[in-house]
């Protein structure tokens, strides 16, 4: 299962949660309260679902989760950012595309936690696609036991992520490449 096309669902119907509390006639302190709330349980909803078919797709009982690591510092800073850039007319889509994005990222490494566990042998091939940065390009490559460090991505980096040797969270991932604008 691509788990990529659920976050972007979700992160439009996020964007109208979002919308709809800076638009509250509250204080800013209870509108970062507000979203601090609503993105801790939507992470912890999302990150459960890819977590369960994770364990599906592995066909064992017997992996286990973190479960979504909500720091709350950091979520009541995303929420803070939020209440400024709607007080300063600033949209906040890629904030909360960023927020799947490392949701997806956390479930995916956990995924090859799991899989090396249970045996498996996992590959990541990184390679470039498009305008590139000297960044990116000291990262490309095949590596077998990949660490996090090798998934890592800054703002608008497109470059084309393949794993093989056992299905990950997010089903067969065949291209895990970050929608360009």
């Amino acid at each position: 299962m691509n788990f990529s096309l659920t976050a972007k669902d979700l992160g439009k119907q996020t964007i109208k949660v979002v919308n709809y509390i800076l638009g509250l006639n509250i204080s800013p302190a209870e509108k970062r309260r507000r979203l601090t709330r609503a993105f801790g349980v939507i992470g912890n909803e999302f990150f459960d679902k890819m977590f369960a078919d994770n364990s599906r797709l592995f066909d064992s009982e017997a992996i286990k989760s973190l479960g979504f690591q909500n720091p709350e510092d950091q979520v009541e800073r995303l929420s803070a950012k939020m209440v400024q850039n709607y007080n300063l007319g600033r949209k906040n889509d890629e904030i909360v595309t960023g927020f799947f994005d490392s949701v997806l990222a956390d479930a995916q490494k956990e995924a090859f936690d799991n899989g090396v566990s249970l045996g498996k042998v996992p590959t990541l091939t990184r390679s470039l696609v498009g305008e590139t940065c000297g960044w990116c390009a000291a990262r490309t490559g095949t590596f077998v036991y990949p660490d996090s460090e090798l998934f890592a991505r800054h703002d608008n980096c497109d470059c084309l992520f393949v794993v093989q040797g056992y299905n990950s969270r997010n089903g067969i991932l065949t291209n895990y490449r970050k929608a360009r604008k």
